[in-house]
């Protein structure tokens, strides 16, 4: 008889040990992180800034230039474009072939401007003003 009790307790322990050894008692992995799906266009600030940067990645400076506004939301003319180029090829320099991540959006009382605060990489962050001119956002300055 005692020899069934230890055939069984040793059978009723393998079969513990075995559901103990499948079982994840500890999970290591990365967090979750939220992905929020934003259209690349002038309805939304975030979009604004994304565009911008998809046409960094295009090499087009001219639409970055068309996508700026003054603060008092009035387009550029010529002599303010052509003084904001070079601050236009050095954020291309800055952005060239680095993702864009958008870390946090403040909107002002009024909601009419906005302030992005995105990062390439997660190595520079930088700041984009955007402001709202009717229904479509704008840059009007970064940092």
């Amino acid at each position: 008889m005692s020899k069934y009790i230890t055939l069984l307790f040793l059978i009723f322990l393998a079969v513990i040990l075995t559901l103990l050894s499948s079982c994840e008692l500890i999970v290591l992995r990365q967090p979750y992180t939220i992905i929020r799906l934003t259209d690349i266009d002038q309805k939304s600030p975030t979009g604004v800034v994304m565009l911008v940067k998809r046409e960094l990645d295009s090499l087009n400076t001219t639409a970055v230039l068309n996508l700026l506004r003054t603060s008092q939301l009035r387009p550029l003319n010529g002599t303010e474009k052509f003084s904001m180029l070079s601050s236009v090829q050095r954020l291309l320099i800055r952005s060239k072939g680095r993702e864009l991540i958008i870390k946090d959006i403040a909107y002002s009382q009024n909601s009419m401007v906005a302030v992005v605060k995105a990062n390439f990489n997660h190595l520079e962050p930088i700041e984009f003003s955007v402001v709202k001119n009717e229904d479509r956002w704008f840059v009007s300055s970064w940092q």
